[in-house]
């Protein structure tokens, strides 16, 4: 427990050889003791909310050994965790001989004590998991001998291995295939399932320019996004009950204009204080003549608008390759902002071009962008606290150690790909994380939620969904909308056969 708090926060403060996307939620403690060795004792600078999402789910209590392995690397003043090379020998923790035993980094091999463990990676192909037959939970011994989780980029493949029943469970296949994959169930050998997700898909708008230069140098400018009259237009402009109709195929529903209380309903607030604003293009264009953004002849030969200053209102519009329903979207947008003279220039790129690091110049954290859309969720259960990285600004100059916009000055710490630097907000995201009291932190996280809905630094399109596949012969899976393979210990197959 202690080396995990160690490796996050206590050990190297900002100064993590690992890369991490942001500290948040760690730099709080302050602390640990694990003298007693059947329990560890956390100390906290103050009263911190969210500490029931430390050290859970995909951010658990780390192997001490190989972080010990990394601590001593670079002679004592510690390695990179992913590059450190690890021997494991998990044929022995788990009795399986088939698990894996080596040397190699992490970021090839996997290091647990789940119901199946690691016994090879393929980059590209897949990954494969043996039964550990020493787990220690007895009510919930694994039934399949191997589970393998293959990697499969193309759509149409994922369609046709998932009709095929070459894969048994397909995970998360969002709403790119939901359409197609309905049409197969209908002939009895596959079951779709449909899952609310804590989160929603959204378009960011960058706000940099009204950020203080607290994005850096490398931001793209963005005057016209950073105007709440343009991107008030942009909400109104967009018909988003269409997009779920047509791209969702109706199993979802618009979320209100701040949507951060999905999957944490308990810090929902009132319509009147989160409005879901109505599709209006009329409206749109109303707001947009009176900010001073008039239709201009030398804007796409007058059906587009310029400012003041004559700069035509043009927008670079991106979004993640591959997925068709994101980019189907993406088109039926630029058509509707284009019918109240806003034009968007699209583009797509690859995944880890837009979620890179700050280091690694992803597009989001070092806000070179205009428009971005994609999908954000709860990285914790029900924990609202998960978003302070995503919204959390420096206070108005009064607390640059928690600023979560991304710079070199921060060394690319936080999410805040937007720029939202509203210190009422930064106020109640730190009200909310100081106390324990769930109705205080309701009360604090409505406040932010309301000023976030007037800020509007993203537009909410729809909740997002997550969409799996089951073949009739895999029994056992729950749903779950963050951890789709929570129970794996729970999954087996008719009479242990699972192809077929």
């Amino acid at each position: 427990m202690c080396d995990t708090f160690n490796f996050y926060w206590l050990k190297y403060q900002a100064k993590n050889p690992t890369a991490i996307l942001s500290p948040t939620g760690w730099q709080e403690t302050i602390g640990c003791d694990a003298s007693n060795r059947l329990q560890a004792v956390l100390s906290y600078r103050s009263t911190y909310g969210g500490y029931l999402g430390q050290a859970t789910g995909v951010y658990g209590i780390l192997p001490s050994k190989l972080l010990q392995n990394a601590f001593a690397g670079a002679n004592g003043a510690g390695s990179d965790l992913e590059k450190t090379p690890q021997t494991v020998n998990l044929a022995l923790g788990s009795g399986n001989p088939d698990a894996y035993t080596g040397t190699d980094t992490l970021d090839k091999i996997i290091d647990g004590t789940g119901p199946y463990v690691f016994q090879k990676y393929e980059p590209g192909k897949d990954i494969i998991l043996v039964k550990n037959k020493k787990y220690w939970d007895t009510s919930h011994q694994p039934h399949l001998d191997k589970i393998i989780m293959k990697f499969i980029a193309d759509t149409q493949s994922q369609l046709a291995q998932a009709s095929s029943g070459e894969i048994q469970y397909g995970m998360d296949y969002r709403l790119a295939l939901l359409a197609d994959l309905l049409n197969v169930a209908k002939g009895g050998k596959l079951k779709v399932e449909t899952i609310p997700e804590s989160g929603a898909e959204k378009i960011d708008l960058n706000l940099c320019d009204n950020a203080k230069g607290l994005c850096g140098d490398q931001a793209s400018k963005s005057p016209f996004t950073a105007d709440l009259k343009v991107r008030q237009a942009i909400i109104k402009a967009i018909d988003r009950q269409s997009i779920v109709k047509t791209i969702a195929s109706g199993e979802t529903v618009v979320p209100a204009d701040s949507w951060i209380y999905l999957g944490a309903e308990f810090i929902k607030t009132t319509p009147d204080q989160d409005p879901t604003t109505a599709y209006d293009p009329a409206a749109a264009k109303t707001l947009l003549d009176e900010a001073g953004y008039k239709l201009s002849p030398s804007c796409h030969g007058g059906a587009g608008r310029a400012d003041s200053s004559g700069r035509c209102l043009d927008l670079g519009f991106v979004t993640t390759s591959g997925n068709t329903a994101r980019m189907n979207a993406q088109i039926a947008i630029q058509a509707q902002l284009q019918a109240v003279g806003i034009f968007t220039n699209l583009s797509t790129v690859k995944s880890g071009k837009l979620f890179g690091g700050f280091a690694d110049g992803g597009l989001l954290y070092t806000h070179q962008f205009q428009m971005a859309m994609y999908t954000n969720t709860l990285s914790t259960p029900a924990e609202p606290d998960s978003w302070f990285s995503g919204y959390h600004a420096d206070c108005g100059g009064t607390c640059a150690q928690f600023n979560q916009i991304p710079s070199s000055a921060n060394s690319g710490q936080g999410q805040n790909d937007t720029g939202e630097d509203n210190p009422q907000v930064d106020h109640f995201f730190d009200q909310g994380r100081s106390s324990v009291d769930l109705t205080v932190r309701a009360k604090a996280y409505k406040s932010a939620e309301s000023l976030l809905a007037k800020d509007l630094p993203e537009i909410p399109l729809y909740q997002q969904v997550v969409v799996n596949s089951e073949t009739n012969r895999l029994h056992g899976v729950q749903p779950n909308d963050l951890v789709w393979t929570f129970n794996m210990y729970d999954w087996y197959c008719d009479a242990g056969v699972c192809t077929g």
